[in-house]
């Protein structure tokens, strides 16, 4: 087997897109995506995280206590970030069911809804785009206001299957995926 140092994929930089439930979803690494996603901004550089959670369960046989088989009972995906840009759009979806107007934010009870998100992810002209058909911000994190550091919009989206049963989608150009 050959090894190739090409196939080795760094988030060097991207964008994070989110969009209506509906719009056109993606279908490469590469095209232009439909006029409804919004650029939500600068992330912070600890990373975007992708989240993939299996649960198991041991069948233990009666004879001896041996493990004869384990079963996924439970997977869920997902994606995790820090936006760091306080804008409409990020702050709107942070605050889910709040009221944004010029210059106000009136806080209300957490109304998130299923949208479309998109991580584009750009290696030195390696493309890699995860397209979420349905998630949904299941939790948001602390924003520290500190004097050492930008304020950050903790995110993590959990992931529902799509009208096609996908989890998730991912494009790329990758010369390794060819």
């Amino acid at each position: 087997m050959a090894l190739s140092a090409a196939n080795v994929m760094v988030g060097r930089t991207g964008a994070i897109s989110v969009a209506p439930a509906g719009s056109t979803a993606p279908t490469d690494s590469t095209t232009a995506l439909d006029a409804a996603y919004v650029d939500l901004g600068y992330a912070h550089t600890d990373a975007v995280g992708l989240g993939i959670d299996d649960s198991t369960t041991d069948i233990v046989a009666w004879q001896g206590g041996d493990v004869v088989r384990t079963l996924t009972t439970q997977s869920t995906y997902g994606v995790n970030f820090t936006l760091l840009e306080a804008k409409t759009a990020v702050l709107s979806e942070f605050f889910a069911g709040s009221t944004i107007a010029a210059g106000q934010i009136d806080v209300k009870s957490f109304e998130p809804v299923r949208k479309q998100w998109v991580i584009d992810v750009d290696d030195e002209g390696v493309h890699w785009r995860f397209s979420f058909g349905a998630a949904l911000l299941v939790s948001r994190g602390d924003v520290d206001l500190t004097r050492t550091d930008a304020a950050g919009w903790p995110f993590e989206l959990r992931a529902f299957k799509d009208a096609n049963e996908n989890f998730f989608q991912i494009f790329t150009d990758a010369p390794g995926m060819a």
